[in-house]
């Protein structure tokens, strides 16, 4: 059984009254003294707040927690249904494609068109600076249509749909936003100067004659090399 404290004061034997006096002792100052024992120490109401929090805290926790459970659940879900749909819809049928090119009948026909273009580049070349255009190397083909990666299918969706908003507006006659463009270094004044010779030339006045020379053993005296002295020689 707990006991209340005595809080009747005590006399100092060395400051005693005289006898026949009385000490008085208010009631105000018991029931002070007797709060103050009674009252927890400010490390306790520390404890006991940090407490609180935590109890407090742990519904907003717990709930964090099945929140995230429940992204992470998601998220496997999701790498699942791709995975799925790109073995399905792109990688199966595309190895069936290419072991159909590579069949022994149309492996075959590939060789024999290859080294036929070949010999015929071989008898019959075609110059460097000739207006002729050159024969071709046959190429082992297979067609990927109809085939579409799952990523690849959503972004051509969404640029399909921006392309028939964009068509809506025109016809609407709304304004479009203008396109924002890249800003260039205006201090890269080697870049300016450079973008001068990133064109052609083909001998007539109308086209840029400091670009480019598109035959140098037809037209030498095209290129104009003041600015890349280096370049000379």
């Amino acid at each position: 059984m707990i006991t209340e404290p005595d809080l009747t004061p005590r006399v100092n034997p060395r400051f005693a009254p005289e006898r026949g006096t009385k000490v008085a002792v208010s009631q105000e100052f018991v029931r002070s003294t007797r709060e103050d024992l009674l009252k927890p120490s400010p490390r306790k109401q520390q404890t006991r707040s940090y407490s609180q929090k935590i109890e407090a805290d742990k519904v907003l926790v717990d709930k964090l927690n099945e929140k995230l459970e429940m992204y992470d659940r998601s998220h496997k879900v999701k790498s699942i249904i791709y995975s799925q749909d790109y073995d399905e819809h792109y990688a199966i049928p595309l190895q069936r494609r290419i072991n159909q090119a590579l069949e022994k009948e149309n492996y075959e026909k590939y060789l024999e068109a290859k080294y036929k273009n070949i010999d015929e580049l071989t008898k019959h070349p075609v110059p460097v600076n000739s207006d002729r255009e050159s024969g071709h190397i046959e190429l082992l083909r297979y067609s990927v249509k109809g085939l579409h990666d799952p990523g690849n299918k959503y972004r051509e969706q969404l640029e399909k749909e921006n392309s028939f908003e964009e068509f809506l507006a025109k016809a609407n006659g709304e304004p479009l936003p203008e396109k924002k463009a890249k800003s260039l270094n205006t201090l890269d004044y080697k870049r300016y100067d450079q973008m001068v010779h990133t064109r052609f030339w083909l001998g007539t006045e109308s086209t840029n004659k400091y670009g480019r020379k598109a035959f140098p053993d037809r037209l030498p005296e095209t290129m104009k090399l003041e600015t890349f002295p280096d370049q000379e020689k």
